[in-house]
């Protein structure tokens, strides 16, 4: 779960006018917090911190931040924390150490923008067959636009952050991708519900190598990410190719039961029972299996199984 006062009206820099104020109904663990500097599109040789005061005068943080470009690839824009830290439920002021840079408009109230990621305490779902909590690998993909924010408890995994790819982006629709499972597995079927809060891109893969080299299904519907598609695409030494294609797309909010098979060379997803998408190939013949996110913020799998065939 999020909340965020960003927006994609023009910005503007300086102190902002009012205090960035957000509320909390229940306690969670607080994941990651960001606040944006666009500085005028320049760099910035620096990053700062980013703390919050609760409405007792209790304070958290601060936390210093990662650097990551801005929507310009101006350096340093996107500052990111990640406090793991658990947060009780109440209001929040945000306190970013270079209000000066600080971006705002009148659309987030001139308030610096500011956006948080959170899990609730004590969140659980079904058990995954396919892995301990402890047996996965998180990759971001290249040039991300900021940190990932993966959550993995008692088998359910939730990737929280907006994050894609900034370079080449709509030759790729990547963002990051978590993987687990043997590199010498072959021939298996997949097996998971998805749910999504927004509406990028979200999927699967399997016969993974490593970060250049696998095969995905990737399903998106926001039209102004190029949507709405849903893939069947191979990854070869880094570059994309389509195997197969389909209409249908997901709807947010709505969970799917999916089933991403390789069988041989072939390779076949289904949604809710029906067959999606399926082709042939025989780059790859074995490798691990995984979940990936574009630009989704809020993307949940849970009840994960792998069967070997």
């Amino acid at each position: 779960m999020s909340w965020t006062n960003w927006n994609t009206e023009p910005i503007e820099n300086g102190p902002p006018a009012s205090d960035t104020i957000f509320t909390i109904p229940d306690p969670v663990t607080l994941i990651s917090v960001h606040t944006y500097h666009g500085n005028d599109d320049q760099d910035l040789d620096y990053t700062g911190t980013i703390g919050l005061v609760g409405d007792d005068g209790t304070g958290y943080g601060p936390w210093d931040a990662i650097g990551y470009p801005g929507l310009t690839l101006n350096k340093n824009a996107h500052w990111v924390a990640k406090p793991g830290i658990t947060l009780p439920a109440g209001t929040y002021t945000v306190v970013d150490s270079d209000p000066a840079t600080w971006s705002h408009n009148p659309e987030s109230g001139s308030a610096g923008f500011f956006g948080a990621e959170w899990e609730e305490a004590g969140e659980s779902r079904s058990r995954s067959s396919s892995g301990g909590d402890e047996s996965w690998t998180i990759v971001d993909d290249p040039s991300p636009s900021e940190p990932s924010a993966w959550v993995i408890k008692d088998g359910t995994i939730r990737q929280n952050s907006n994050i894609f790819r900034t370079d080449r982006e709509y030759e790729f629709w990547q963002g990051s991708h978590i993987i687990t499972g043997s590199p010498d597995d072959t021939d298996y079927v997949l097996s998971f519900v998805m749910e999504a809060d927004d509406d990028d891109g979200l999927g699967a893969i399997v016969r993974y190598q490593d970060k250049d080299n696998y095969y995905r299904f990737i399903s998106l519907v926001d039209p102004t990410n190029k949507g709405p598609f849903t893939r069947l695409e191979k990854f070869e030494d880094g570059e994309r190719t389509v195997i197969d294609e389909s209409e249908w797309v997901y709807e947010p909010g709505k969970e799917y039961q999916v089933t991403f098979s390789a069988i041989g060379d072939e390779l076949d997803v289904s949604i809710d029972g029906e067959p999606v998408l399926s082709g042939t190939d025989r780059t790859f013949s074995e490798g691990l299996v995984g979940f990936l996110t574009y630009a989704e913020s809020g993307f949940l799998v849970f009840d994960i199984s792998v069967t070997k065939k």
